[in-house]
């Protein structure tokens, strides 16, 4: 599956907020 740039980004930053808060990790687990 190929991302385009813009949600390549969304996508980082999302990752980067899941590292930052352990609830918010839970919620993608769930999604993914």
């Amino acid at each position: 599956m190929l991302l385009t740039d813009e949600q390549f980004d969304w996508l980082l930053r999302g990752l980067d907020i899941a590292k930052l808060t352990p609830h918010t990790e839970s919620v993608f687990t769930d999604l993914f």
